[in-house]
């Protein structure tokens, strides 16, 4: 499994509380409008669509193959 850490605002923060990546996530808050939401998960094409549908709502996304693969444009 990966480590999957992304950083987005508070009302993103709720979808991920709500479509859990994983059973173990952990959402922590860095400040009044910022979480970071972090989960061992595998690296699948499944994730970088999940990750994806959010745009341009994720502020940082690691590792940096994961962050590689949902800013990929598609042609």
């Amino acid at each position: 499994r990966d480590w999957s850490s992304d950083v987005c605002s508070s009302d993103l923060a709720q979808s991920f509380y709500e479509s859990q990546l994983t059973k173990e996530q952990h959402i922590q808050m860095i400040d009044e409008n910022l979480y970071e939401v972090s989960a061992e998960v595998p690296f699948t094409s499944q994730l970088v669509w999940w990750l994806r549908s959010f745009g341009k709502k994720l502020i940082h996304i690691e590792p940096a193959e994961l962050h590689q693969a949902v800013n990929e444009i598609e042609e």
